[in-house]
């Protein structure tokens, strides 16, 4: 883990994640407190894990795994929640359009009731504070092709044109347009 001092020169703190990973993301819960979550590492291949990073007491600490092991998710800080939406996982090379919900005062993780209607991953969620919403866009889905001659059904990537809004109070997915 490194930081930045304030002459903007980047710092080693000494401390180290259990597992290293990329695709992940990451959020500042405070001044010295920093979540990070999900991502890939080549031995492990998607991670639920999520570790607190507390540079004021210099430790890291394990919090509750997400649902499902994810990368390529996109992620959103909304009050006192985190709403961890889509994503892939590198083990099956699958999509998913399950919101995961992190609860920052309990540290309780739940599924919520709404799914997106199109899988996706490497997409962007966003937090719309007039309408109350989260608003997904784009990325792309994974599923499987017709079978070919040696009977094998290929992975097929698509883009994805439907944008989706998801209501914290409602707990219920809604069409948005398309790109």
């Amino acid at each position: 883990v490194f930081r930045l001092d304030s002459r903007r020169k980047m710092v080693d703190t000494g401390l180290r994640l259990a597992v290293g990973r990329n695709h992940f993301w990451a959020m500042a819960l405070s001044d010295h407190e920093v979540l990070v979550a999900g991502g890939f590492h080549p031995l492990h291949g998607s991670l639920a894990e999520m570790e607190l990073v507390d540079l004021k007491h210099r430790q890291v600490l394990a919090r509750p795994w997400l649902f499902l092991p994810l990368e390529l998710f996109a992620a959103v800080p909304v009050k006192d929640k985190v709403y961890f939406v889509g994503g892939a996982r590198a083990q099956q090379f699958c999509t998913f359009e399950y919101i995961q919900k992190l609860d920052l005062k309990t540290g309780e993780v739940t599924l919520a009731e709404g799914k997106l209607a199109e899988s996706r991953y490497g997409h962007a969620a966003v937090w719309l504070p007039a309408q109350q919403k989260i608003l997904v866009i784009g990325g792309k889905k994974v599923s499987r092709g017709e079978p070919g001659p040696d009977g094998k059904r290929p992975i097929v990537e698509t883009m994805v044109r439907k944008m989706e809004y998801y209501d914290p109070a409602t707990d219920q997915v809604s069409a948005a347009g398309e790109l």
